[in-house]
C-alpha cells in the first residue's frame, strides 16, 4: 500500500486501502460511498442502509492541490478496479457552467453544496426554526441570499473565466461577528478586497457579472450559486440577533440541520432519484435506509 506522506492521504493512497478493505469478508455485499467530508457523511449517514453502503469521507483526511481532482482520480482508480462504489459531490457551479459529472456513478448534490440542498427543502428549514422557538421568517432567508449575491456571482465567474481570484480566507462576517455588509453590497469594493490577495489574470466587473447571468435560466439559481458555508455564516449573525442567542454558531446550526433533513425529504431530491436509478442498473438492491 501507498504510504502517506506528510501528513497527507493522496489519492492513490486512499484508493489502495479502499481497493485492500474490498476483498475482506465484510465488504462482501456491500458497496462504498465516497462523500466529500464528515459534515456531509452526517447528513446522508441515515438516509442509506448500512448493511450494504459503507461511508468513506474524502477531505479532511489530508488535501491536495486540488480536491476536486483527488476525488475524481479515486473514482477513477476504483472504477479501473473494478471495485463498487458510488460517490456524492457538491455541484459548487457545476450546472451553472453546464458541467457534467465525468462518472456514470458520480453524483452531484442538489443546488450548490449539501447545506444549500437541505435548506432548499421548506419543510427543513421551518423545522430548524421550530427547534431554536422561532417562527420561520421567509423574509431574512430572502436577505441573505441578497446580501451573499454579489459574492456568489463574483466566486462563479471567476470559475467560469478562470480569472484567479483567491477568495481562501475571505469572510462574510468581520471580527466582531457582523456581516461585511459595506463590502458585500458594493461590488467595486468587494473586487478591490478580493484583488489584494490574488494574482489575478483577467479582471471581472459588475458588467460582466450582469452580462453573463443575464443569459442564465437555471432554477432557483440563488441555490446554485450560493456557497453553504457563507450562507450558515450570514444565517447564524441573523438569527443570533433575531434570538438573543448571542452564542449561536454553525456547530449549533449543523446538527439540528442533518436532523430536520429527513428521509421523506431526501427522497424529493434529484440526487436520489439518480442514485436510485443508478442501484437499480447496478443490480445493488435496497441501498436505502
Amino acid at each position: 500500500m501507498p504510504t502517506k506522506t506528510q501528513n497527507t492521504e493522496t489519492a492513490e493512497y486512499i484508493a489502495d486501502e479502499l481497493i485492500q478493505k474490498s476483498k475482506t469478508p465484510k465488504m462482501a455485499n456491500k458497496v462504498f460511498l465516497l462523500v466529500e467530508d464528515t459534515d456531509d457523511r452526517d447528513v446522508f449517514f441515515s438516509k442509506f442502509n448500512k448493511n450494504i453502503v459503507e461511508f468513506r469521507p474524502i477531505k479532511g483526511c489530508g488535501r491536495v492541490t486540488d480536491d476536486s481532482d483527488k476525488f475524481d482520480k479515486i473514482i477513477q482508480i476504483l472504477n479501473q478496479n473494478h471495485i463498487k462504489h458510488f460517490a456524492i459531490k457538491d455541484s459548487d457551479f457545476n450546472r451553472v457552467l453546464h458541467i457534467s459529472p465525468k462518472f456514470d456513478n458520480l453524483f452531484y448534490t442538489d443546488c450548490h453544496d449539501v447545506e444549500m440542498m437541505c435548506f432548499h427543502c421548506k419543510e427543513t428549514i421551518i423545522e430548524i426554526f421550530e427547534n431554536f422557538s422561532q417562527n420561520y421568517d421567509a423574509s431574512l432567508v430572502k436577505q441573505i441570499f441578497a446580501d451573499l449575491e454579489f459574492l456568489s456571482k463574483f466566486k462563479c465567474l471567476n470559475i467560469e473565466n478562470d480569472c484567479g481570484y483567491n477568495f481562501k480566507g475571505y469572510a462574510v462576517l468581520d471580527k466582531n461577528g457582523n456581516i461585511n455588509k459595506h463590502i458585500l453590497s458594493d461590488f467595486t469594493m468587494l473586487e478591490n478586497e478580493i484583488q489584494t490577495r490574488s494574482s489575478i489574470t483577467n479582471s471581472i466587473s459588475l458588467s460582466d457579472i450582469d452580462c453573463f447571468f443575464s443569459n442564465c435560466s437555471i432554477p432557483n439559481l440563488e441555490y446554485e450559486i450560493t456557497n453553504g458555508h457563507d450562507f450558515y455564516s450570514v444565517f447564524c449573525c441573523y438569527f443570533r440577533k433575531k434570538s438573543g442567542k448571542r452564542d449561536f454558531c454553525e456547530k449549533h446550526l449543523r446538527p439540528t440541520m442533518c436532523a430536520c433533513f429527513r428521509m421523506e425529504h431526501f427522497v424529493k431530491t434529484q440526487l436520489f432519484q439518480n442514485i436510485s436509478a443508478w442501484a437499480t442498473s447496478n443490480s445493488l438492491g435496497n441501498i436505502f435506509a
